[in-house]
């Protein structure tokens, strides 16, 4: 069965030296089972979400309550400069830092910086290559600068989702989810299907909802979000499930946080990454039940063609049939469903080593690079090559059309 695959992932990160602030740890390791525990992390079979119009108006208060606690924390952080580096852990243990990070930052306005070190695995070994990394989006173009060969080269292009996938502190605030996204508790808001919130009675509520997430892009599909709505609120998971089979795809999970000036700030976290099992590897049995569940899953009528259903019957109507495919998964796989494997055998974990600044002013220069002199640049969004201050340069010719950008 290959209905819904998630593509291997570039991963990187950043780090920068400002002026730390005071804070006050958080630990919520306790309350967290341990993430390289694959069988902690199972399919979601949840059953046709609740119709009767008072369970429905009650889940929706309750929802509000988990909506609003991850709205506080989120505009509570409007510009963020911090230090990171990403861990490849095994076992719960570090075992290599996969990317380095000098300086991150973002602000109000979807500006973005990383800069740092990644590594790039050696060809025919395991070893890895620390190269240097730069990216600035200005919140038009992204720039981005290699000095690994010289001269230093460099390209310009428009917007693209390739860093969204790095793990990164906003994972674990439910932000980088998707281009021109809707935020994490808009997501929960207009939600059409609410199947359950749940209170653990010490302040931690659990919402469990379907519907179209993150963009006007993205699929239909399945969240599992839990916050702790205690003052200073602090979201603490999202697992992403695939709507059909409940196989989960993506987690991002905090188990360390710091308080500065009364906000939550993740300092630490698991990012992990989810596709189905490839197929030599499973059993002779296992394959011939995927099969019969693909004929299964055949037979049955295709899901609406609309990604963002217009009325609450066309919204039912997705969710009955999501729920008849993880009904049929689980009976012909059983309760693990369709065997699943993380894309890295190595978890990917976030350390925050220092968090520079909170809600300080960053001008947009920050969020530009100056390429030097002699520097190689590739300018997609002009489709124009050159070398900086030599003929060719666009900023020697004194001609830049309207909506050219700097």
């Amino acid at each position: 069965m290959r209905a819904i695959r998630i593509a291997p992932c570039l991963l990187l990160l950043a780090l920068h030296p400002l002026r730390p602030s005071l804070a006050q740890s958080v630990d919520a390791a306790g309350v967290m089972p341990p993430p390289t525990e694959l069988a902690s992390i199972t399919p979601w079979f949840g059953g046709p979400p609740p119709t009767d119009p008072e369970v429905v108006a009650d889940l929706r208060r309750r929802a509000e309550v988990v909506a609003a606690a991850i709205e506080m924390q989120d505009r509570s952080i409007r510009t963020l400069e911090w230090s990171q580096r990403c861990w490849g852990r095994r076992h719960g243990k570090p075992t290599r830092v996969l990317t380095d990070a000098d300086e991150m930052a973002f602000d109000e306005h979807g500006r973005w910086l990383l800069r740092g070190r990644h590594g790039i695995r050696q060809p025919g070994t395991d070893d890895l290559f620390m190269h240097p990394v730069w990216y600035a989006y200005d919140g038009e173009f992204m720039r981005a600068m290699s000095e690994l060969n010289q001269p230093p080269s460099g390209n310009v292009r428009r917007h693209t989702e390739e860093f969204l996938a790095w793990p990164s502190l906003e994972h674990l605030l439910g932000r980088r989810k998707a281009l021109n996204q809707v935020s994490l508790a808009e997501v929960i808001r207009r939600a059409p299907i609410i199947h359950d919130v749940t209170d653990d009675g010490n302040g931690r509520m659990t919402a469990v909802i379907e519907g179209r997430t993150w963009s006007q892009w993205h699929n239909w599909g399945l969240l599992r979000v839990t916050v702790d709505v205690d003052a200073p609120p602090r979201l603490i998971s999202i697992f992403s499930y695939d709507p059909l089979t409940g196989q989960p795809q993506v987690i991002d999970r905090t188990d360390r946080f710091e308080v500065h000036d009364g906000i939550a700030i993740p300092t630490g976290g698991d990012r992990l990454l989810f596709i189905e099992a490839a197929e030599e590897l499973l059993t002779p049995a296992v394959r011939d039940r995927l099969a019969a569940l693909q004929r299964h899953l055949d037979d049955l009528p295709p899901p609406p063609s609309h990604v963002d259903p217009v009325t609450a019957e066309a919204a039912m109507a997705r969710a009955a049939l999501t729920a008849r495919m993880r009904a049929l998964t689980r009976e012909i796989m059983g309760p693990g469903g369709v065997p699943f494997t993380q894309i890295d055998e190595d978890e990917r974990y976030i350390e925050v080593t220092a968090i520079r600044s909170v809600n300080q002013r960053l001008p947009v220069e920050r969020f530009r690079i100056e390429f030097p002199p002699g520097a190689l640049i590739a300018d997609e969004a002009r489709d124009i090559r050159y070398t900086v201050g030599e003929p060719g340069d666009p900023a020697l010719q004194g001609d830049r059309a309207a909506g050219d950008h700097p």
